[in-house]
């Protein structure tokens, strides 16, 4: 994460001074009435992060005047503009939960084809950290995620 990414507004006193922060990114295309942003926790003093939010924001126009506002929630992998503020392994997880278990060349080869600037060692490092908590190591050394029950 660059420093400037880590303080969301560029004062290290009031970062500290806060007791939870967020950033948000937005993603606007231009002539479309559609802003998707993601939410993104980056401090919690006095409890646990919360997950990251992506939101479509979409507005009815007439002329220069907004009439109307209508948001919806949305996964973050929908939008690909927003994939490069996930973590390694938020990325991994997004590509085995949409194809299934996958070897790490695998995994590597879908998140080359989504953009993504991750690298072999790096991925490799996340799935050995995440064994066991969000990866499972299966047979043909291909890895999946682990199903939450309950």
């Amino acid at each position: 994460i660059k420093s400037r990414e880590k303080l969301p507004y560029g004062n290290i006193y009031a970062h500290n001074s806060a007791r939870i922060t967020w950033s948000l990114v937005n993603v606007h295309q231009e002539n479309v009435n559609r802003m998707t942003v993601l939410l993104a926790n980056h401090k919690a003093n006095n409890g646990r992060f919360y997950p990251k939010h992506a939101y479509n924001l979409d507005y009815v126009m007439d002329d220069d005047e907004l009439l109307q506002i209508g948001i919806t929630r949305t996964a973050i992998g929908d939008e690909p503009a927003l994939r490069e503020h996930l973590s390694a392994s938020e990325q991994a997880s997004l590509v085995l939960g949409r194809n299934g278990a996958l070897t790490v060349g695998e995994i590597m080869d879908c998140l080359e084809a989504d953009g993504s600037s991750i690298n072999k060692a790096t991925l490799q490092r996340k799935l050995r950290d995440g064994k066991g908590t969000i990866f499972v190591l299966l047979p043909g050394d291909r890895w999946g995620l682990i199903a939450k029950v309950g």
